[in-house]
């Protein structure tokens, strides 16, 4: 992380911290300051919970499903994708837009269908590697569901999240109506990529 909070001062010879400080050197220069505190606190949150996945891989320890709810939300980056559509837009977002709850429920909503419809394309590619960092491995192991069951039941969870998104966006104040339809585009876009490959719509 302490690339990210001097980018400028920070010294390696990693490349890939290299790649970061090259990228985030550019980015403090017109993102402002709210979108690069968001950018920087989502990516911590995000790096502490990749270590407790290589943990829990190490442990073979698979999580229950409410706590791998909450450890796939830091871990999905969508998070630090937001601060980043802020930053590519030009925009920074007051702090009460940010903290407005149909905003943070339209974040929600977003995540949740990137997640749940990731963790059914990506099902086969992470069993082969032995990995149970995946809501359909995590519902088969803690739930007993068969893997149609898990699957079956992840694409419910898209769908609600998918409902939630639509039925959120109505509620926006009219001051938020374009930030609104950025979220939307995004969502909209995993949710055709998800019924034309799970669904075959």
């Amino acid at each position: 992380m302490a690339v990210f909070c001097d980018p400028i001062n920070f010294q390696t010879e990693r490349y890939s911290a290299r790649m970061c400080k090259a990228f985030f050197g550019r980015f403090r220069e017109t993102g402002g300051p709210g979108c690069t505190e968001r950018f920087i606190h989502t990516m911590d949150l995000w790096f502490i919970s990749a270590a407790e996945e290589v943990d829990n891989r190490a442990k073979g320890h698979v999580n229950d499903v409410e706590s791998y709810i909450e450890l796939r939300r830091d871990l999905s980056g969508c998070m630090a994708y937001f601060a980043l559509v802020e930053f590519v837009s030009g925009i920074d977002l007051p702090d009460e837009v940010v903290s407005d709850p149909v905003i943070m429920a339209l974040e929600e909503a977003t995540n949740d269908f990137v997640s749940w419809s990731n963790d059914i394309f990506s099902y086969t590619m992470e069993q082969s590697h032995r990995s149970t960092h995946n809501l359909v491995a995590v519902l088969v192991a803690d739930q007993g569901l068969d893997l149609q069951g898990a699957v079956h039941y992840c694409g419910q969870l898209c769908n609600i999240s998918s409902s939630a998104l639509q039925k959120t966006s109505l509620c926006s104040p009219h001051g938020e109506k374009r930030l609104t339809s950025r979220w939307l585009s995004h969502s909209r876009a995993a949710e055709l990529d998800y019924r034309f490959t799970v669904l075959g719509l």
